[in-house]
């Protein structure tokens, strides 16, 4: 009976049964006595459930700290997560507002020989090695990777098809646009939203496709030389390693020469979910990754069209 209030313990139980023999007690006999009786015994119920719903539901967070998936779905049940959701939707709004705004952005002309004019069609063996370097996880569909894997020599042509029709028309999946947001706390004992970061999760397949977009873009800038030598964030054999390296050089070079450094670090609060999308796509074309307009639209999808 109380399947899905597992908080409903057995001694709650027999308080309820004594509620309600009370109550029809005052029932019958219209007795103001039982009618106090009766009172007693309903506020003792929901001061029970109400204490024991707090403690069943703060112990299977607790447990769930380092399970996001099943946090989230706790978060769910007591309506939480849409706090959440608003907190987070909310407060990259009100970074956004506060960012001032410069009519001072020229879009780039970066003199390339080859422009990226078209994404190019991939083949079964690039597939096949993509997928199968894929760690095992699951989509926001519920489909695993694993399941992907086993069953590719039998939906593989098709997958292949999906692909690049996507690349070659510009158009992205209506199916592969919506995410799921994952909460992972930043610190121990997190409560407040702040102190959670939104992990997103989609669907296997739109990341195989975006894998497969991203690399030809950033093999695109390596071959034109977009990207400056200094610059190690998501890039192959770079790392904070890599930047802490270059960055020390610089210095002791400066103080073997008798001269002072001084450094400037800088944070962006939510710097992902605050970059300017049109801003962004503007520049993408100003280093020539535009062609016949199918490139730009495939990312302009990808970028304003993911729900979440």
């Amino acid at each position: 009976m109380y399947a899905n209030k597992r908080w409903i313990t057995e001694e709650i139980v027999g308080i309820m049964k004594q509620r309600d023999s009370t109550y029809e007690a005052a029932m019958i006999t219209k007795n103001e006595e039982d009618w106090s009786a009766y009172r007693e015994k309903r506020n003792k119920v929901s001061s029970m459930i109400r204490k024991q719903k707090q403690q069943y539901y703060e112990q299977k967070i607790d447990n769930s700290r380092h399970n996001p998936k099943v946090m989230w779905k706790t978060l769910k049940e007591l309506y939480i997560a849409e706090h959440f959701n608003t907190y987070f939707i909310d407060s990259i709004a009100d970074i956004i507002q506060n960012i001032p705004k410069y009519n001072m952005y020229v879009v780039p002309k970066t003199e390339v020989q080859n422009k990226f004019d078209n994404f190019q069609q991939i083949d079964m063996r690039y597939l096949r090695k993509l997928i199968s370097s894929l760690p095992n996880k699951t989509g926001s569909d519920g489909i695993p990777t694993n399941i992907i894997k086993t069953s590719f020599e039998v939906i593989g042509n098709r997958f292949l098809d999906v692909i690049n029709s996507s690349l070659q028309t510009g158009n992205f999946p209506n199916t592969w646009k919506s995410s799921l947001v994952s909460l992972v706390p930043k610190v121990v004992n997190s409560i407040l939203a702040e102190q959670h970061q939104p992990i997103n999760s989609l669907p296997i397949p739109e990341k195989i496709l975006e894998i497969t977009v991203k690399e030809q873009l950033v093999n695109y800038c390596n071959t034109s030389n977009i990207i400056i030598p200094v610059q190690s964030g998501f890039r192959e054999a770079h790392s904070c390693e890599s930047a802490l390296q270059c960055i020390l050089e610089e210095w002791v070079k400066e103080i073997d020469d008798n001269k002072i450094v001084l450094a400037v670090f800088l944070d962006f609060k939510r710097a992902f979910e605050t970059v300017d999308r049109k801003l962004l796509l503007l520049k993408l074309e100003g280093l020539g990754i535009g062609g016949t307009k199918k490139n730009i639209h495939w990312i302009k999808l990808r970028l304003l069209t993911i729900s979440k």
